[in-house]
């Protein structure tokens, strides 16, 4: 698995009714190969090591997926 760095964390607001609504996280990421994802809906009381554990669950799947081929 290659480095992957966080580029950016946001705060999203999702409003549920007239008076709820609930803060989540949106992290983007890069790995060192050049690969852009963003893991969306992480609680905002989210530790640091969740956010990593998310974050190198996503970026897993396109590293493993692109650059394998198969035969049709």
């Amino acid at each position: 698995m290659a480095k992957v760095k966080i580029v950016d964390v946001k705060e999203r607001t999702r409003f549920l009714g007239p008076d709820k609504s609930e803060t989540m996280l949106d992290v983007a990421y890069e790995t060192e190969k050049g690969f852009r994802g963003t893991v969306k809906g992480l609680p905002l009381k989210a530790t640091e090591d969740e956010i990593w554990e998310a974050v190198w669950k996503a970026a897993e799947v396109p590293e493993r997926m692109i650059g394998k081929e198969k035969k049709l």
